[in-house]
């Protein structure tokens, strides 16, 4: 019985140890993508993504937003959260006034007005970012970025 529960603890170690290095990836990611976006060095994030409000909460340097009312980045995931945040920046007249960003190519390819795409593919990170709206909200990237620009789609 001994070895049992010694054995169930040592895997319940594992998981929050392997869970703890998802979340500290994730953030060091998303961070520096704030980073670029926003020139800031903490950041207003709105998502009606309950995963990603689960990872930006152990950031100091993120402030969850309920609404996209003052938030630096809107992050979208599908279409769902997307015609949810198309409805409450109606509402407030904001629509062309926030960055979006979505975690789907298929996403980024059909929605033109998303400045970017933050997606994995085959293990790997990928990044897009629209040339377009880079320059309508006066971004400019650094070396390390200028490869995801992309023109229209």
């Amino acid at each position: 019985m001994r070895r049992v529960l010694f054995l169930w603890l040592i895997a319940l170690v594992g998981f929050v140890q392997a869970e703890r290095l998802e979340v500290n990836s994730a953030l060091a990611i998303y961070t520096r993508l704030f980073e670029v976006l926003t020139n800031k060095t903490h950041f207003r994030i709105y998502t009606p993504n309950a995963e990603l409000q689960r990872v930006f909460g152990y950031s100091d340097r993120i402030a969850l937003l309920e609404v996209p009312d003052g938030a630096d980045v809107a992050i979208v995931s599908n279409d769902e959260e997307m015609q949810k945040l198309r409805k409450a920046l109606r509402q407030k007249a904001m629509e062309s006034k926030l960055l979006i960003v979505t975690r789907s190519y298929h996403h980024f390819i059909n929605a033109p007005d998303l400045v970017g795409a933050f997606y994995w593919s085959h293990g790997r990170k990928q990044f897009l970012f629209r040339e377009q709206i880079l320059k309508r909200f006066g971004i400019v990237l650094p070396d390390e970025f200028r490869r995801y620009i992309v023109d229209d789609m």
